[in-house]
C-alpha cells in the first residue's frame, strides 16, 4: 500500500498537463474568454457554424456567444474620435492541426456578423486551408495571390457568405513559399486596408507548435 501510494503521488507530482480551465489562466497568465465544448461534426466536415441553429448544440452555441460577448473587452477601442472607424482584429490559432481552430473561428465570425457587424474572415493558413472546405469555396485567387502581387483585394474577397455582412478572404491556391509571404510587408498593408472597411477581422492562422 505504501509503495502504491508513493507511485501514485510521484505520478501526480510529475503530471504537468492542464486539468481544468482555471489552470489555463494560472499557467499562461492570460485571460480566459470561454470554454468551448467538444462537438461531433463528422457529418459537417468541420462546418461547425451549421450547429448554431441546432437545439442539440445549445451548449456549443452559448459558449461561442459568450466568447463573442467578451471580445470587445479583450481589445478596447482606444481612438474614440467621431471620424475614426474602429475595427478589432483577432488572430486565432491552436497548438496542433485538427483541434477545431478553423471551425470555431468560422462560427465566432458568423455569430458576430449576425449582430449586424461587418465581419471578414481571413484565411491565412497558406499550407492547409480549411476555411474553403468549411464554406464549400473554390476560389481561383485569394490571400496568397494578394501577398504575391498577383491579385487585388477587390477581386479576392467573397461577399455575403451565410450573412449579408459576412465576407471571406480565402487562401486561394496554395503557394510554394507560405512563410516568406506571411512575413512580407504586404501583410501589414492588407490588414491596415481591411480595418477601414470592417468592424471585425478574424484571421485563421496555421497551428503554432510546429509551423512558422
Amino acid at each position: 500500500l505504501c509503495l502504491g501510494g508513493l507511485i501514485a503521488f510521484s505520478l501526480a507530482f510529475m503530471d504537468q498537463t492542464i486539468k481544468n480551465p482555471d489552470q489555463v489562466e494560472s499557467y499562461l497568465r492570460q485571460p480566459q474568454l470561454g470554454t468551448i465544448p467538444w462537438v461531433m461534426d463528422f457529418d459537417k466536415n468541420n462546418a461547425l457554424y451549421k450547429c448554431l441553429e441546432e437545439r442539440s448544440c445549445y451548449d456549443f452555441t452559448e459558449a461561442l456567444r459568450l466568447i463573442r460577448a467578451n471580445l470587445p473587452y479583450l481589445v478596447p477601442i482606444r481612438d474614440s474620435a467621431a471620424n475614426a472607424h474602429n475595427c478589432r482584429v483577432f488572430l486565432i490559432t491552436s497548438t496542433l492541426s485538427g483541434e477545431g481552430k478553423s471551425g470555431c473561428a468560422s462560427s465566432i465570425a458568423v455569430l458576430t456578423a449576425k449582430t449586424g457587424k461587418k465581419v471578414l474572415l481571413l484565411d491565412a493558413d497558406l499550407r492547409k486551408s480549411t476555411v474553403e472546405r468549411i464554406f464549400d469555396l473554390s476560389p481561383k485567387v485569394g490571400f496568397a495571390q494578394i501577398l504575391a502581387g498577383e491579385a487585388t483585394l477587390e477581386e479576392s474577397i467573397i461577399k455575403g457568405v451565410i450573412e449579408p455582412t459576412f465576407d471571406i478572404l480565402p487562401c486561394g491556391p496554395i503557394p510554394p513559399n507560405p512563410a516568406e509571404l506571411l512575413v512580407s510587408e504586404s501583410f501589414g498593408a492588407i490588414v491596415k486596408k481591411l480595418r477601414e472597411n470592417y468592424d471585425y477581422v478574424f484571421i485563421d492562422s496555421p497551428p503554432a507548435l510546429f509551423l512558422a
